[in-house]
């Protein structure tokens, strides 16, 4: 009696069906983790560049920078993406809200478009300037940065009125 021998290689259609469906399911769960990940590290990168820049306002105050004093201007645009603003301050003219930056811009930049301020209120100006000195904010509040898509995800930068600037 002869014994027939398969030698075939290779994988039969139910095994890569298998590995197909095992990989679709961890995609399922991996990728809007990933997704939730990646808007987390975007809102607090934009959370530190935003204290950074405040921080910076506040050190040009107190060093007395071109005899200036210094802020930032924070603007909820309801038409297009926020923006923040680094501000020389004209004197006798700066207000905490205003239409336009109260001062000679240095640095402006945009948020990414996933990012929205949820304080100030939108289509608000709101500007904190730093004393001379001894750098105490013009006003002592928070900003509020939040993702668009989800916003009980967000950072609040405070400014207490000593002129400490934190961020949680």
């Amino acid at each position: 009696m002869s014994k027939k021998i398969n030698n075939q290689k290779g994988f039969t259609f139910i095994e890569l069906a298998v590995v197909l469906a095992i990989g679709l399911i961890i995609a399922t769960i991996a990728i809007p983790n990933i997704a939730r990940f990646l808007a987390t590290q975007d809102l607090e990168t934009e959370t530190k560049t935003i204290a950074a820049m405040l921080r910076s306002a506040q050190e040009k105050s107190m060093s007395q920078e071109e005899s200036s004093r210094w802020g930032v201007s924070f603007y909820n645009n309801p038409s297009g993406r926020d923006e923040y603003t680094l501000f020389q301050v004209n004197e006798g003219s700066f207000a905490s809200t205003t239409v336009s930056v109260p001062g000679t811009t240095l640095d402006s930049r945009l948020m990414k478009k996933n990012l929205t301020f949820s304080y100030p209120a939108s289509s608000v100006r709101y500007n904190v300037a730093f004393s001379k000195i001894n750098g105490e904010p013009s006003t002592v509040n928070a900003i509020v940065v939040e993702s668009v898509s989800d916003s009980s995800s967000n950072f609040s930068i405070s400014i207490n009125g000593s002129g400490g600037i934190d961020y949680e």
